[in-house]
């Protein structure tokens, strides 16, 4: 289990259009997730832009997931920057992220 915290919020899964639009990925929506932002080593470490805000994701695994998606949280869509599955156990995916920041 991730160590911050309980699957309190909900994320939809979205993949992109030719036409710059996004959809909800069939099964891929209202699950149950933590999220939280990155301290700004952690962002480090990861490998993020100065200025973007990082921001992890963990959920329970599911076979299929695609780091092309973005990730629907409230109103707020990230890109998927990371997708780890730890130690290939097939319990979680922690995902590393970072706020679409062309989008007002």
């Amino acid at each position: 289990m991730p160590n911050f915290g309980s699957l309190e919020q909900v994320v939809d899964f979205q993949q992109a259009a030719k036409d710059g639009t996004f959809s909800t990925v069939a099964g891929w929506d209202s699950l149950r997730a933590a999220v939280r932002p990155l301290t700004s080593r952690e962002s480090n470490e990861a490998g993020m832009q100065a200025g973007e805000t990082a921001f992890e994701v963990a959920l329970p695994y599911r076979a299929g997931l695609k780091p092309k998606w973005t990730v629907l949280w409230g109103s707020r869509r990230f890109h998927i920057r990371g997708l780890v599955n730890p130690r290939e156990q097939n319990r979680w995916w922690l995902i590393t992220a970072v706020e679409f920041l062309d989008e007002a």
